[in-house]
Protein backbone atom coordinates (compact mmCIF):
# COMPACT_ATOMS: atom_id res chain seq x y z
CA UNK A 1 0.00 0.00 0.00
CA UNK A 2 2.85 2.38 0.83
CA UNK A 3 4.58 1.62 -2.48
CA UNK A 4 1.41 2.28 -4.48
CA UNK A 5 0.65 5.47 -2.54
CA UNK A 6 4.09 6.91 -3.26
CA UNK A 7 3.79 5.82 -6.90
CA UNK A 8 0.61 7.81 -7.59
CA UNK A 9 1.81 10.84 -5.63
CA UNK A 10 5.00 11.34 -7.65
CA UNK A 11 7.26 10.39 -4.72
CA UNK A 12 8.55 6.99 -5.80
CA UNK A 13 10.97 8.08 -8.54
CA UNK A 14 12.54 11.49 -9.24
CA UNK A 15 11.10 13.80 -11.89
CA UNK A 16 13.17 14.52 -15.00
CA UNK A 17 12.93 18.12 -16.28
CA UNK A 18 13.49 16.80 -19.81
CA UNK A 19 10.22 14.82 -19.76
CA UNK A 20 7.36 16.27 -21.79
CA UNK A 21 4.67 17.50 -19.35
CA UNK A 22 1.68 15.18 -19.17
CA UNK A 23 -0.90 17.77 -20.25
CA UNK A 24 1.09 18.53 -23.45
CA UNK A 25 1.33 14.82 -24.30
CA UNK A 26 -2.38 14.31 -23.67
CA UNK A 27 -3.32 17.22 -25.92
CA UNK A 28 -1.04 15.82 -28.62
CA UNK A 29 -3.03 12.58 -28.40
CA UNK A 30 -6.22 14.53 -28.96
CA UNK A 31 -7.48 14.54 -25.37
CA UNK A 32 -9.82 17.47 -24.73
CA UNK A 33 -8.40 18.76 -21.44
CA UNK A 34 -11.08 21.44 -21.18
CA UNK A 35 -13.69 18.67 -21.19
CA UNK A 36 -11.96 16.05 -19.07
CA UNK A 37 -9.94 18.26 -16.76
CA UNK A 38 -10.46 18.27 -12.99
CA UNK A 39 -11.36 21.23 -10.77
CA UNK A 40 -8.99 22.28 -8.01
CA UNK A 41 -11.52 21.18 -5.39
CA UNK A 42 -11.51 17.62 -6.78
CA UNK A 43 -7.74 17.19 -6.64
CA UNK A 44 -6.96 14.74 -3.85
CA UNK A 45 -3.32 15.78 -3.45
CA UNK A 46 -0.67 18.13 -4.77
CA UNK A 47 1.25 16.81 -7.77
CA UNK A 48 4.64 17.52 -9.37
CA UNK A 49 4.42 20.36 -11.89
CA UNK A 50 4.87 18.00 -14.86
CA UNK A 51 1.82 15.92 -13.83
CA UNK A 52 -1.84 16.67 -14.46
CA UNK A 53 -5.28 15.52 -13.34
CA UNK A 54 -7.78 14.03 -15.76
CA UNK A 55 -11.12 12.29 -15.53
CA UNK A 56 -11.09 8.63 -16.44
CA UNK A 57 -13.30 9.29 -19.46
CA UNK A 58 -10.36 11.12 -21.04
CA UNK A 59 -7.74 8.38 -20.76
CA UNK A 60 -8.76 6.61 -23.95
CA UNK A 61 -11.36 4.35 -25.53
CA UNK A 62 -13.60 2.53 -23.06
CA UNK A 63 -16.72 0.41 -23.23
CA UNK A 64 -18.61 -2.41 -21.53
CA UNK A 65 -18.66 -5.85 -23.12
CA UNK A 66 -21.51 -7.73 -24.74
CA UNK A 67 -24.82 -8.40 -23.01
CA UNK A 68 -25.44 -12.14 -22.74
CA UNK A 69 -28.80 -13.17 -24.18
CA UNK A 70 -29.18 -16.76 -25.32
CA UNK A 71 -32.39 -15.91 -27.20
CA UNK A 72 -31.01 -12.96 -29.14
CA UNK A 73 -27.28 -13.60 -29.55
CA UNK A 74 -26.21 -14.89 -32.94
CA UNK A 75 -22.94 -15.82 -34.55
CA UNK A 76 -20.02 -18.13 -33.82
CA UNK A 77 -19.26 -19.33 -30.27
CA UNK A 78 -16.27 -17.42 -28.89
CA UNK A 79 -14.41 -17.53 -25.54
CA UNK A 80 -15.12 -14.58 -23.29
CA UNK A 81 -14.02 -13.12 -19.95
CA UNK A 82 -16.49 -12.52 -17.16
CA UNK A 83 -16.09 -10.92 -13.75
CA UNK A 84 -14.70 -14.01 -12.03
CA UNK A 85 -11.97 -14.40 -14.66
CA UNK A 86 -10.51 -10.98 -13.78
CA UNK A 87 -8.49 -10.95 -10.56
CA UNK A 88 -6.03 -8.33 -9.33
CA UNK A 89 -3.42 -8.01 -12.09
CA UNK A 90 -4.00 -11.57 -13.35
CA UNK A 91 -6.58 -13.71 -15.12
CA UNK A 92 -8.14 -17.00 -14.05
CA UNK A 93 -8.51 -18.87 -17.34
CA UNK A 94 -9.28 -22.33 -16.04
CA UNK A 95 -13.03 -21.85 -16.51
CA UNK A 96 -13.64 -19.76 -19.62
CA UNK A 97 -17.13 -19.89 -21.10
CA UNK A 98 -18.31 -19.12 -24.63
CA UNK A 99 -20.85 -16.71 -26.08
CA UNK A 100 -22.08 -16.13 -29.62
CA UNK A 101 -20.43 -13.23 -31.45
CA UNK A 102 -21.46 -12.02 -34.88
CA UNK A 103 -18.77 -11.26 -37.46
CA UNK A 104 -19.64 -7.54 -37.39
CA UNK A 105 -19.00 -7.50 -33.61
CA UNK A 106 -15.66 -9.27 -33.59
CA UNK A 107 -13.42 -6.26 -34.14
CA UNK A 108 -15.17 -4.26 -31.44
CA UNK A 109 -15.31 -7.01 -28.80
CA UNK A 110 -12.02 -8.85 -29.36
CA UNK A 111 -9.35 -8.06 -26.77
CA UNK A 112 -5.97 -6.71 -27.79
CA UNK A 113 -2.62 -6.76 -26.04
CA UNK A 114 -2.52 -4.06 -23.35
CA UNK A 115 -6.28 -3.75 -22.86
CA UNK A 116 -7.19 -2.97 -19.25
CA UNK A 117 -10.19 -4.94 -17.96
CA UNK A 118 -12.04 -3.50 -14.93
CA UNK A 119 -14.76 -5.29 -12.97
CA UNK A 120 -18.10 -3.49 -12.95
CA UNK A 121 -19.48 -5.59 -10.07
CA UNK A 122 -18.32 -8.24 -7.61
CA UNK A 123 -15.27 -6.32 -6.40
CA UNK A 124 -15.78 -3.11 -8.39
CA UNK A 125 -12.54 -1.69 -9.71
CA UNK A 126 -10.60 -4.96 -9.65
CA UNK A 127 -8.52 -5.02 -12.81
CA UNK A 128 -5.96 -6.83 -14.93
CA UNK A 129 -4.11 -6.14 -18.18
CA UNK A 130 -4.62 -8.49 -21.13
CA UNK A 131 -1.30 -9.86 -22.44
CA UNK A 132 -2.77 -12.20 -25.07
CA UNK A 133 -2.59 -15.12 -22.65
CA UNK A 134 -4.57 -17.00 -25.31
CA UNK A 135 -4.80 -16.11 -29.03
CA UNK A 136 -8.46 -15.03 -29.07
CA UNK A 137 -10.66 -13.61 -26.31
CA UNK A 138 -13.78 -11.43 -25.95
CA UNK A 139 -15.53 -9.92 -22.93
CA UNK A 140 -19.04 -9.58 -21.53
CA UNK A 141 -20.96 -6.61 -20.17
CA UNK A 142 -19.81 -7.13 -16.57
CA UNK A 143 -16.38 -5.76 -17.57
CA UNK A 144 -15.12 -2.37 -18.69
CA UNK A 145 -12.42 -2.49 -21.36
CA UNK A 146 -10.02 0.45 -21.47
CA UNK A 147 -7.62 1.19 -24.34
CA UNK A 148 -5.54 4.15 -23.18
CA UNK A 149 -4.26 6.81 -25.53
CA UNK A 150 -0.55 6.79 -26.42
CA UNK A 151 0.29 9.13 -23.53
CA UNK A 152 -0.94 6.73 -20.82
CA UNK A 153 0.14 3.24 -19.78
CA UNK A 154 -2.45 0.64 -18.78
CA UNK A 155 -0.07 -0.34 -15.98
CA UNK A 156 -0.20 3.14 -14.46
CA UNK A 157 -4.00 3.22 -14.60
CA UNK A 158 -4.01 -0.14 -12.80
CA UNK A 159 -1.78 1.25 -10.04
CA UNK A 160 -4.31 4.01 -9.41
CA UNK A 161 -7.21 1.58 -9.30
CA UNK A 162 -5.37 -0.71 -6.88
CA UNK A 163 -4.52 1.97 -4.34
CA UNK A 164 -7.86 3.78 -4.64
CA UNK A 165 -9.70 0.51 -4.01
CA UNK A 166 -7.54 -0.05 -0.94
CA UNK A 167 -7.90 3.45 0.51
CA UNK A 168 -11.62 3.79 -0.22
CA UNK A 169 -11.38 6.58 -2.80
CA UNK A 170 -13.13 4.52 -5.46
CA UNK A 171 -16.12 3.67 -3.23
CA UNK A 172 -17.46 7.20 -3.80
CA UNK A 173 -18.10 6.17 -7.43
CA UNK A 174 -19.96 2.94 -6.64
CA UNK A 175 -23.73 2.69 -7.07
CA UNK A 176 -26.19 0.36 -5.30
CA UNK A 177 -27.24 0.13 -1.68
CA UNK A 178 -26.27 -3.50 -1.06
CA UNK A 179 -24.67 -4.87 -4.25
CA UNK A 180 -22.08 -2.34 -5.39
CA UNK A 181 -21.39 -1.54 -9.04
CA UNK A 182 -18.95 0.71 -10.87
CA UNK A 183 -20.99 1.88 -13.85
CA UNK A 184 -19.47 3.36 -16.98
CA UNK A 185 -20.94 6.74 -16.11
CA UNK A 186 -19.44 6.72 -12.61
CA UNK A 187 -16.06 5.44 -13.80
CA UNK A 188 -15.89 8.21 -16.39
CA UNK A 189 -15.98 10.89 -13.65
CA UNK A 190 -13.21 9.34 -11.51
CA UNK A 191 -10.21 11.74 -11.44
CA UNK A 192 -6.70 10.31 -11.62
CA UNK A 193 -3.24 11.91 -11.67
CA UNK A 194 -1.17 11.42 -14.83
CA UNK A 195 2.63 11.88 -14.98
CA UNK A 196 4.72 12.26 -18.14
CA UNK A 197 4.86 9.04 -20.14
CA UNK A 198 8.58 8.51 -19.47
CA UNK A 199 7.97 8.87 -15.74
CA UNK A 200 5.08 6.43 -15.93
CA UNK A 201 7.50 3.86 -17.32
CA UNK A 202 9.99 4.54 -14.51
CA UNK A 203 7.26 4.28 -11.88
CA UNK A 204 5.88 1.00 -13.25
CA UNK A 205 9.38 -0.51 -13.41
CA UNK A 206 10.14 0.62 -9.84
CA UNK A 207 6.85 -0.74 -8.50
CA UNK A 208 7.44 -4.11 -10.18
CA UNK A 209 10.96 -4.25 -8.71
CA UNK A 210 9.81 -3.35 -5.20
CA UNK A 211 6.85 -5.72 -5.30
CA UNK A 212 9.20 -8.54 -6.29
CA UNK A 213 11.34 -7.73 -3.24
CA UNK A 214 8.25 -7.68 -1.02
CA UNK A 215 7.18 -11.08 -2.35
CA UNK A 216 10.66 -12.48 -1.71
CA UNK A 217 10.68 -11.11 1.86
CA UNK A 218 7.24 -12.55 2.55
CA UNK A 219 8.42 -15.94 1.30
CA UNK A 220 11.46 -15.76 3.60
CA UNK A 221 9.29 -14.76 6.57
CA UNK A 222 6.89 -17.61 5.91
CA UNK A 223 9.79 -20.05 5.74
CA UNK A 224 11.24 -18.64 8.99
CA UNK A 225 7.90 -18.97 10.75
CA UNK A 226 7.54 -22.56 9.56
CA UNK A 227 11.04 -23.38 10.83
CA UNK A 228 10.32 -21.71 14.18
CA UNK A 229 7.07 -23.67 14.55
CA UNK A 230 8.82 -26.97 13.85
CA UNK A 231 11.56 -26.09 16.34
CA UNK A 232 8.97 -25.25 18.99
CA UNK A 233 7.12 -28.51 18.34
CA UNK A 234 10.38 -30.42 18.71
CA UNK A 235 11.20 -28.65 22.01
CA UNK A 236 7.71 -29.28 23.39
CA UNK A 237 7.89 -32.91 22.33
CA UNK A 238 11.29 -33.29 24.02
CA UNK A 239 10.05 -31.68 27.25
CA UNK A 240 6.87 -33.74 27.40
CA UNK A 241 8.37 -37.11 26.45
CA UNK A 242 8.32 -39.51 29.37
CA UNK A 243 11.40 -41.64 29.92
Amino acid sequence: KSILTLAVQGKLVPQDPNDQPADHALRTCGVDMSRWGVTKEEERQDLPSSWTWIRFAGVGEQRLGKMLDAQKNRGEAKPYLRNTNVQWMRFELGDVKEMRVEEREEEELRLKYGDLLICEGGEPGRCAIWREEVPEMYFQKALHRIRPCDAILSEFLALNLQIDCQNGVLTVYFTGATIKHLTGRSLSTYPIPIPPLAEQRRIVAKVEHLMALVDALETQLSASRATAEKLMEAVVAELTTQD
